[in-house]
């Protein structure tokens, strides 16, 4: 199964810069997700391994054999669109086996691989049927057992799920995962939606501005982001900025009065730092007076997620924070207008040098 190396590549359009310089290697049989906000390349990028764009500059390799001049039909890649792009004048098992009677396969053979398509997906009955007589789901399942079919072994998946609905969408997501690992394939899915990346992938590449910012495994860039944009975009967090009133290993912060104590695993002995801590990892505590990561502070609004309570807390130097309680969890009732005490853990607050361009700059999706 394939190995996908990609050196140096950019693309232009006009004074538009869609990718600058990406470098990146994708493992045999690895499900790797790109992240990103609208417009950061991430499209793009899967394009060019496609062969639909030629890049600009760069060279990208599959197994050690560069692409440069090999056309689309010749580079063993499934390609599933966002869109839902059946024939649709052509019945399901019809769509299923183009590939393969394009290819011009033995009519047996293309008949046994449409059958097994069909069968892996749960829809061996609905072969005669049109695909506006399926589901969005079905239709899309349809979609990535073409790409399939003509034995590709890359399948590039570009927002293959954003246009169904949620409930849909979570289904479909971890059947397809399942499909790849059984296939034994090698997947490059492209994505905004960060549960959907953190949730099926091997690694996640998060992408801004035509660049790659991080690369790692979903836990990794969730708990451990080397990045203040990577802690913005993958999931929710609290920033904070802040100046080193005491370095060494174990630091402590000045936030405008209040001390707060973290991990320094950059040595920074002095200077502004911003400090990053995801809304879940602070909890209300019993009152008592404030001190170091314990500050006191008042309710401002409360909010119900399904899953969770969200609530906005003023703390005594006037920063709003936002805390995010699971429902089953063993924290006290709090309420609009009462006055608490939250516990901001050392183990989960990050730490980063101030950016140069400041941190809305940093955090900004362009």
């Amino acid at each position: 199964m394939p190995r996908v190396r990609i050196v140096g590549v950019s693309k232009r359009y006009g004074r538009v810069t869609a990718l600058d310089q990406v470098n990146l290697e994708v493992e045999n049989r690895e499900y790797l997700s790109i992240l990103g906000p609208s417009g950061c390349g991430k499209t793009t990028l899967i394009k060019c391994i496609a062969g639909i764009i030629p890049p600009d500059e760069g060279q990208i390799y599959i197994d050690d054999k560069g692409l440069a001049g090999v056309p689309i039909q010749e580079r063993g890649i499934g390609y599933v669109f966002q869109e839902i792009a059946l024939f649709p004048h052509m019945p399901v098992a019809e769509n299923v086996s183009y590939g393969p009677r394009v290819r011009g396969w033995p009519p047996a053979r293309t008949a046994r691989v449409t059958n097994e398509m069909l069968s892996m997906v749960g829809l061996e009955e609905r072969g005669q049927a049109y695909p506006r007589e399926l589901s969005g789901g079905a239709q899309q399942e349809v979609a990535v057992i073409r790409a399939l079919a003509s034995g590709s072994s890359l399948l590039l998946l570009d927002e293959p799920l954003g246009s169904l609905d949620a409930k849909v969408r979570a289904k479909l997501r971890y059947e397809l995962r399942q499909l790849v690992a059984d296939l034994g394939l090698t997947a490059i899915h492209v994505t905004h939606d960060q549960e959907e990346a953190l949730s099926i992938s091997d690694r996640v590449v998060v992408m801004k501005a035509g660049g790659i910012v991080e690369v790692g495994s979903p836990m990794e860039l969730y708990l451990r982001p080397k990045r203040i944009f990577t802690a913005n975009f993958v999931g929710e967090a609290n920033f904070i900025e802040a100046k080193i009133a005491q370095g060494g290993p174990d630091c402590i912060l000045d936030i405008d009065g209040l001390e707060l104590r973290c991990r320094n695993p950059l040595s920074l002995a002095s200077g502004r730092v911003v400090v990053a801590i995801r809304p879940e990892f602070i909890s209300f505590r019993e009152s008592g007076p404030s001190g170091v990561n314990a500050w006191t502070g008042r309710v401002e609004n409360q909010t119900f997620t399904g899953s969770a309570a969200r609530y906005q807390v003023k703390v005594s130097n006037g920063l709003t924070l936002t805390v995010k309680c699971p429902l089953l969890s063993d924290e006290p009732e709090v309420a609009v207008g009462d006055n608490v005490t939250l516990s901001l853990p050392v183990e989960h607050i990050r730490i980063y040098p101030f950016p140069e361009g400041g941190l809305e700059q940093e955090t900004a999706l362009e």
